[in-house]
């Protein structure tokens, strides 16, 4: 179909992620900026038609990275790093409006890349320790899962490390958890 392009004065990379949903709204989230230098998570939601029904933007300058997000009954949770450290913000679905905002450290340089919704809170996966941070699709780190209450508090976390250097997509199938993700040095796929 056709593609929205707006006129927001710079160019995004191409959106990390997005996804029609029961709403019929698109949300995506380009990286807005050069990595290392001025970036920011940037997220935006169109409607069916293409038009723009809000627009809103997390973090200073620095590194930072809007990785994925899902739809709630109640809003939209993002997932990604804000200035290395991983974060999860939920955003009203009319307005955008942050309804919480959570940053953790795990270590070094880390990012949450994906999130699922739990019963009682979230399940999320990603990476910690990252020696290429700079890369923003495989940094040479460690694989974590998470648990996150229904704020996105921290209740506890394991390492997936023995099982792959990143963890890249959650999800939930009859009350049991898939993780997939990449080996080190990405020399392959494991689920």
């Amino acid at each position: 179909g056709d593609s929205y392009e707006p006129d927001l004065g710079w160019q995004p990379q191409p959106p990390t992620i997005g996804w029609w949903r029961r709403s019929l709204s698109f949300i995506s989230l380009p990286t807005r900026g050069l990595p290392r230098y001025n970036v920011r998570l940037f997220v935006v939601k169109v409607n069916a038609a293409g038009k723009l029904e809000w627009k809103k933007e997390f973090g200073s300058n620095g590194h930072n990275l809007g990785n994925s997000a899902i739809e709630v009954a109640d809003g939209y949770v993002v997932v990604g790093a804000l200035d290395k450290d991983s974060t999860v913000i939920k955003l009203n679905k009319a307005t955008g409006s942050t309804l919480w905002s959570q940053t953790h450290d795990y270590g070094g340089s880390d990012a949450i890349e994906h999130i699922v919704a739990l019963e009682n809170g979230f399940a999320a996966v990603g990476y910690v320790d990252a020696v290429d941070d700079d890369n923003t699709f495989f940094t040479e780190g460690k694989g974590r899962l998470m648990f996150l209450d229904q704020n996105g508090e921290r209740q506890a976390d394991r390492t997936l490390n023995a099982h792959m250097a990143q963890a890249y997509r959650l999800a939930l199938h009859e009350n049991h958890l898939f993780v997939s993700g990449l080996t080190e040095a990405a020399a392959d796929y494991v689920l």
